[in-house]
């Protein structure tokens, strides 16, 4: 379920799953780092 509408943000809410499904089968990761009320920023790693 989104936290925000479509209006306010962009997108559709799939990225961050689409990352968790691909990267582990490809021996990467991924994470997340941010701050109350500053936001967050996921990140994911592949290896090559």
């Amino acid at each position: 379920e989104r936290l925000h509408t479509e209006v306010e943000f962009a997108g559709t809410g799939l990225g961050l799953a689409t990352a968790l499904h691909v990267a582990p089968p490809h021996g990467g990761d991924v994470w997340a780092e941010g701050s109350p009320g500053d936001g967050a920023t996921f990140s994911f790693s592949l290896s090559l």
